[in-house]
Parts: structure tokens; C-alpha cells; sequence
């Protein structure tokens, strides 16, 4: 009799620690959900032209595969409406690496939503850095850069091939940007017709 009660004794005791366990795992505090994407922006003073850039960087949803010594990592599409009034838009490897992209200039595919795929006419920098894209039409990707949708790029890595690179549907914000609704319009005005292409 007496290993019977304690046989009830033990089993009674593991199936209320059973029932705390999961209680406390009930109600432990879930991890933290994280931030959704959006664009980060700067102002910079340029003291040699007595003016500000505005600055513009949105990271992509995935990360590109690289090979070694290079890392795997997000790429991101930032945005300058310069002091002088210019508007330039990059791609940059943050971690390093290098974009195929042979003299005088190389053509990335691109695709804004649900819109036909287009090309940006790209190439490096003129100090030569072979980890960021400078596009022509720089004003034509900013006006589609200021609707909601998703975006896509296809670049191509040396020795990784070209890869597709996924950014959200978050708009580019035009006042942040400081970027006068008159010359919106005249974004809209000028490329309109041409919006995907």
C-alpha cells in the first residue's frame, strides 16, 4: 500500500509541475517583432557648395550569395538630390564586393510591381569602386521610386552571376527628400509616358 501512495504521490507531483511548465510557457514574452523595412535618410551639408544633400537608402528584403572572400548580405538602393539640384541613384554591396559592370556602361534589368521588366543603363563610379552601380535616368527611377510598389533588379557579381534582388514596396518620401512639388510634377510631366521603360 504504502508503493501504491507513493507511486500516486510522485505521478500527482510531475503532472502539476507538467501543468506550470506549461503555464509558464504560455505565457513567456514572444520575441520582439522586427522593424519593417523603410528608407533611412540623412541630410548632409556640403560647405563647398554652401548647400545640403539629401540622402535616401532603402536595404533589400534578401541577401545576394557571394563567394568567398566576399559575405552574403543585403544590398542597398540609395537616392542623393545633391546641392547642386542633382538626383543620383546607386546600388551598393555595404560588405564589399564586386558588380559586373564593363566600360562604357552595363544595363540592369528591372521590374516595378506588376509593370513590364525595363533596364537601367548603369556603370562604376569615376573613382573606379566596383561594389556600386551609378544609373543614368536618374530622375526617371526616382519618380517610380515615389510609388508603393515592390521592386526588383537583377545585377550581375563576378564570379556569382546575376542574381535577383528584391526591395519593398515602400514609396520615397518626396518632402524628405526636399525635392518642390514643381519639380515632381515635372518628373511626372517629362517621364510619365515612359514609367516602367
Amino acid at each position: 500500500m504504502r508503493i501504491q501512495a507513493t507511486t500516486v504521490l510522485v505521478l500527482a507531483g510531475l503532472t502539476i509541475a507538467g501543468c506550470h511548465d506549461g503555464a509558464t510557457r504560455s505565457t513567456a514574452t514572444p520575441p520582439p517583432k522586427p522593424k519593417p523595412p523603410e528608407w533611412v535618410y540623412e541630410d548632409v551639408k556640403d560647405t563647398m557648395r554652401d548647400g545640403t544633400a539629401h540622402v535616401a537608402c532603402l536595404e533589400s528584403e534578401n541577401e545576394v550569395q557571394l563567394t568567398p572572400p566576399y559575405k552574403n548580405q543585403r544590398l542597398k538602393l540609395c537616392v542623393v538630390h545633391d546641392a547642386e539640384k542633382d538626383i543620383r541613384v546607386t546600388l551598393r554591396l555595404p560588405l564589399g564586393g564586386q558588380f559586373v559592370c564593363d566600360p562604357p556602361g552595363c544595363l540592369t534589368n528591372a521590374k516595378y510591381g506588376s509593370e513590364p521588366m525595363t533596364k537601367w543603363d548603369g556603370s562604376h563610379p569615376q573613382d573606379g569602386a566596383e561594389d556600386v552601380l551609378i544609373f543614368i535616368g536618374a530622375s526617371t527611377i526616382t519618380y517610380n521610386l515615389m510609388k508603393p510598389v515592390a521592386l526588383q533588379v537583377e545585377p550581375t557579381f563576378y564570379r556569382d552571376g546575376a542574381q535577383i534582388v528584391r526591395f519593398p514596396p515602400v514609396a520615397l518620401d518626396r518632402t524628405r527628400m526636399a525635392l518642390p512639388a514643381t519639380e515632381v510634377e515635372a518628373l511626372v510631366d517629362k517621364y510619365a509616358p515612359e514609367a516602367g521603360k
